[in-house]
């Protein structure tokens, strides 16, 4: 963005310096006044038609074609005085679309001339070597003109026109006093001589006419400017710009400034808590090699307390085991923990069945009554017929439920007497306990100690 910063100052001192010296031009000619209303129209017209009919009109011949020297102005407009604000165009069928247009916009008239519709003929070489004098030019030799088309255009109304420094050379040509042949002839002041020996003068009105190159010129010169303008503002918003850039380029360099600040203290800060670290590890490493022999008696107390607690554990079941032996041994299980285990794996199971019929027995009634809404005979009998099924297996499930709570209840009043029996052994067993509980509470402790020290290290 600086780098376009920086050329886009050189070209706006450039497009300064070329719109100062357009705006001098344009001052000295005093043409800075408002056009005329028909000339804004016919500008307005060519201008349409060019937007309209892109690649086919080319525009008016006065804007495609200007005189080499300012000294044969008035010679060229006399010559081409009837072409000079007419249209050049491709084609008759683009020609007669314009007019057409032009009609339509309410524009004035306009003369056109199609270049591929013009018969011309070329330009006799021997004009140019005429020995008569040697101040006789082609009227076609002295106009400058870029645009291909227009030079076919050029040539058909210059003709063999030919333009003399005198009045005596143009009246000798045009009347074959030379003893050769007869040519049209024009002078610089504008008079022209045709072989036919009819004369034409310069006029105020052939005056005003060749002021058309000018106007053409000063026409440019506006647009020339206009465009300047248009650039300088662009550039103008671009020097904005440039502010833009030295605020952010200043910007940068403070942050970079405080970066590099921020670096060093970076670097002291790391070199500060680095050594500091150094000295805690120190520290830590000379708790650990204290540390280590008391975790591993603390893990061999742990070893044996766990063991202490498997053989507690052992001697809670064989006493549990010995308190229900006879109640397991008429159920037909191993161990009363087994019984726990099966009637609670049981109750879960019915329960969660009949979840599953409640939910499914609440959705087919939801379904038996939107389909009896909606009057489905056939998939109102099948879902009742599914309905009454699922009632059915609720009603069994429910019964067996009942039988195995009532055998349940029979199982538990048995195992109460036992219970009652077995209260004489249950002080052994609570003894067993306290001592199971005071094992725990150690092994608490010293798990409590080691999360610490490890904690600390």
């Amino acid at each position: 963005m600086e780098k376009q910063v920086s050329e886009s100052k050189e070209k706006l001192e450039k497009v300064s310096v070329e719109l100062s010296e357009v705006n001098k031009q344009l001052s000295d000619a005093s043409c800075d006044s408002a056009e005329s209303e028909r000339v804004r129209q016919r500008n307005e017209a060519i201008q349409n038609l060019r937007r309209v009919f892109p690649d086919k009109v080319y525009g008016r011949l006065v804007d495609l074609c200007h005189p080499n020297r300012r000294r044969f102005t008035l010679a060229v407009t006399k010559v081409l005085q009837k072409h000079m604000m007419s249209i050049v165009c491709d084609s008759e069928d683009t020609a007669r679309d314009a007019i057409v247009y032009l009609k339509e916009q309410r524009y004035p008239p306009e003369t056109f001339l199609p270049y591929k519709g013009l018969v011309v003929y070329p330009v006799s070489q021997k004009l140019r070597e005429l020995t008569y004098t040697k101040q006789v030019k082609l009227v076609h030799d002295v106009i400058q003109c870029d645009h291909p088309a227009a030079r076919k255009v050029l040539l058909y109304a210059c003709g063999n026109a030919l333009i003399c420094e005198s009045t005596e050379d143009a009246r000798a040509l045009a009347y074959g006093t030379t003893g050769g042949d007869r040519y049209e002839t024009v002078t610089l002041d504008g008079t022209m001589f045709q072989e036919n020996g009819v004369t034409g003068g310069g006029s105020r009105e052939l005056q005003m006419r060749a002021k058309k190159w000018d106007e053409n010129a000063l026409r440019k010169l506006r647009e020339r400017r206009a465009q300047l303008l248009e650039e300088s503002n662009a550039l103008h918003r671009t020097r904005r710009n440039e502010m833009v850039v030295e605020i952010q380029r200043h910007k940068l360099t403070s942050v970079e400034s405080r970066l590099r600040n921020i670096r060093l203290e970076k670097t002291k800060c790391e070199t500060y808590a680095l050594n500091k670290l150094v000295l805690e590890l120190g520290s830590v490493e000379s708790e650990l090699s204290v540390i280590d022999p008391k975790i591993e008696e603390i893990e061999e107390r742990m070893v044996k307390r766990g063991k202490e607690i498997e053989t507690l554990e052992e001697k809670s079941h064989a006493i549990a085991d010995h308190v229900f032996a006879s109640f397991c041994c008429k159920i037909g299980i191993k161990n009363i923990r087994e019984y726990e285990e099966r009637e609670m794996r049981f109750h879960k199971e019915i329960t969660g069945r009949m979840r599953e019929i409640d939910n499914e027995l609440d959705r087919i009634r939801g379904e038996v009554g939107y389909l009896r809404s909606e009057n489905r005979n056939e998939k109102v009998k099948q879902e009742a017929d599914k309905l009454k099924k699922l009632e059915t297996e609720l009603s069994i499930l429910m019964d067996k439920e009942m039988k195995d709570g009532e055998k349940l209840t029979r199982l538990e009043r048995e195992m109460e007497e036992l219970k009652v029996g077995a209260m004489q052994k249950k002080t052994e067993q609570e003894q067993y306990e306290s001592e199971l509980s005071a094992v725990k509470s150690k092994v608490q402790v010293g798990t409590q100690f080691i999360c610490i020290s490890l904690h600390s290290q």
